[in-house]
């Protein structure tokens, strides 16, 4: 069952008008009706302590990207960095002027990673 009520009714000289008066109240201090007080009060205290953890949530998630930003631009650098190390070892590899282990000392690699590229040039 639904009951509409006519919020406009602004007489608080009966119940119903100061009932109406204490669902239209911004302030709960006053309101008629203690129990509608005391709601408000709890209903306030539950917004206070969600914007506090919303608050929490943003921050956490701000902190997030913040630090998967860096990860991501900290990978992404070394990956660069790899694949330019790369680049120089195979092209130094394919003028065929310097021994494998001068081209692994110049390029900071090791023996072993200077000769997988130049195996991967062989076939």
């Amino acid at each position: 069952m639904l009951l509409y009520v006519n919020t406009s009714h602004k007489d608080t000289s009966t119940k119903l008008g100061k009932l109406i008066h204490d669902f239209r109240c911004r302030n709960f201090r006053e309101c008629y009706h203690s129990e509608m007080t005391k709601y408000a009060v709890k209903a306030r205290k539950r917004v206070s302590k969600l914007s506090a953890v919303e608050e929490m949530l943003a921050q956490a998630l701000a902190a997030g990207q913040t630090m998967g930003k860096a990860i991501g631009k900290a990978e992404g650098l070394s990956e660069g960095k790899s694949e330019a190390r790369d680049n120089i070892a195979l092209a130094l590899i394919k003028l065929g002027k310097n021994a494998l282990e001068d081209i692994a000392k110049v390029c900071h690699m090791t023996l072993e990673q200077v000769q997988t590229l130049a195996d991967s040039l062989k076939s």
